[in-house]
């Protein structure tokens, strides 16, 4: 039997959240400050709807400890096989690496620990 595409959307939403919440947990574990940045809309007093975030923004923002430099940290999670970046997470990747930060677009947890040479619990 086929899946719904709702069904299957909300059980790639709880990948996504749950892969986003354990490379939070990687980070933490080695004294990275990084947070969740909203992704979800509000709705206005006129009942219309507006954008939670600016497009592009990274699913975690950290901040690299002052032995890493102090940088800027951004990861965008992409849980789904054929999962790209859009063109503006790509002009945001671009920013935030021309800015000196750190910008991971991460498919797991073992990625982002290599990528910041981190050892793993």
């Amino acid at each position: 039997m086929r899946r719904s595409p709702a069904v299957h959307k909300r059980g790639s939403q709880r990948a996504h959240g749950s892969l986003c919440k354990a490379i939070r947990d990687l980070l933490r574990l080695h004294g990275i400050p990084c947070w969740r940045v909203g992704q979800k809309g509000s709705q206005r007093r006129d009942g219309s709807w507006y954008a939670g975030h600016d497009k592009g923004a990274p699913d975690i923002f950290g901040i690299l400890p002052a032995n890493g430099g102090g940088k800027a940290l951004a990861i965008e999670v992409k849980s789904g096989a054929r999962a790209t970046l859009t063109a503006e997470q790509k002009m945001a990747k671009i920013e935030c690496e021309g800015a000196g930060g750190v910008w991971i677009t991460a498919k797991s947890v073992d990625q982002v620990a290599d990528e910041l040479g981190l050892g793993r619990a």
